[in-house]
C-alpha cells in the first residue's frame, strides 16, 4: 500500500486540558532540584576513566595509585569516544586508570559503595563538574602525566620504551595498515613484524627487568594484538604464526581505549 509523505509523518500532539496543566504544575513542584555539587551518583565513574595529571604523582607516594590499576595510551592510538560513538587519535601520550574488564567502568568504582578512592581521587575527577558541563581541565599538553614522569630515572626501561615506540609507533602502524589494505604485500609483513615484536618483548621485559606482568599495559601500553582492532583488522593466531583478517572496528576499550 502506498502512503504519501504527510501520512507517514509522526506528529506528537500535547493536549492543553486542565488536567494536563495540573499534572505539569505538579511535576514542576516535585521536580528534583538541579545538582550543584557531587552527589556520588556514579555517572562519570561508569562512562569513562580519568586521565592522570602531574598533580596526581602524590597519589603514587601514598599508595592510592599503583601500576596494576593503570595503562598508557600512546600517541596516535585510536580512542573510542562514548559521546560521539567514533574514534579519534590520541594527540599525545596519556596515562589512564583502567576500566573493569576492559569496560568504561572505573576499577575504583562499585555500585554498592561508589568510588573507593573518593577522598583521594585523581584531579580530573575532582575538577569535573557534571552539573555544569565544561572541559574538565585545560592545558593537557603541559599537565598530562606521562611514563617518563614515572620511569624517567630507570634508564634501561626508558631505552626499551624508546625502541618500542620507534618500532611500534601508532603513526607507523596506521600507515602500514593503510598500505596493507591497498594490497601491498610487504606492508602486511611489516604489520605482522610489529605485532610479533610487541608480543614477544613483553615477556622478555618481565623476565630480564623483573617487571610485573600486570604493569606491562603501563610500561608499553596495551598490546597491539588488541588495539589493532580499532584499525579494522584482527589477528588470528595459529601456534607461532599470525594471519591478518578484516574486522569491524571494535568499540570502547575492546578495540580502542575510551576517550578522556
Amino acid at each position: 500500500m502506498d502512503h504519501d509523505t504527510k501520512d507517514n509523518r509522526l506528529e506528537i500532539v500535547t493536549p492543553g486540558t486542565e488536567e494536563d496543566d495540573f499534572l505539569a504544575r505538579r511535576r514542576a513542584r516535585t521536580k528534583t532540584p538541579p545538582k550543584s555539587s557531587c552527589t556520588r551518583c556514579g555517572s562519570c565513574c561508569t562512562s569513562g576513566t580519568p586521565v592522570l595529571l602531574k598533580d596526581d604523582l602524590a597519589l603514587f607516594a601514598d599508595g592510592t595509585l599503583s601500576h596494576e590499576a593503570l595503562y598508557a595510551v600512546r600517541e596516535g592510538e585510536l580512542l573510542w569516544s562514548v559521546r560521539d560513538e567514533d574514534y579519534y587519535e590520541a594527540p599525545l601520550e596519556l596515562i589512564k586508570v583502567k576500566g573493569k574488564d576492559d569496560s568504561a567502568v572505573c576499577v575504583f568504582y562499585s555500585p554498592e559503595t561508589g568510588c573507593s578512592v573518593y577522598d583521594k581521587r585523581p584531579l580530573q575527577c575532582r575538577e569535573f563538574e557534571c552539573w555544569a558541563p565544561t572541559p574538565p581541565f585545560s592545558g593537557l599538553e603541559e599537565r598530562a602525566l606521562q611514563r617518563k614522569d614515572l620511569f624517567g630515572t630507570v634508564k634501561v626501561l626508558m631505552d626499551v620504551m624508546g625502541r618500542h615506540n620507534d618500532r611500534c609507533s601508532y603513526a607507523r602502524l596506521a600507515d602500514t595498515v593503510r598500505r596493507a589494505e591497498q594490497g601491498e604485500e610487504s606492508a602486511v609483513e611489516e604489520v605482522l613484524d610489529m605485532l610479533s615484536y610487541d608480543t614477544y618483548l613483553r615477556p622478555s621485559i618481565q623476565e630480564q627487568l623483573s617487571v610485573p606482568s600486570d604493569a606491562m599495559d603501563l610500561v608499553l601500553g596495551r598490546p597491539l594484538l588488541q588495539t589493532i582492532e580499532a584499525f579494522g583488522l584482527k589477528v588470528e593466531r595459529d601456534g607461532e604464526s599470525y594471519t591478518l583478517v578484516r574486522s569491524d572496528r571494535g568499540q570502547g576499550t575492546g578495540g580502542g581505549s575510551e576517550a578522556p
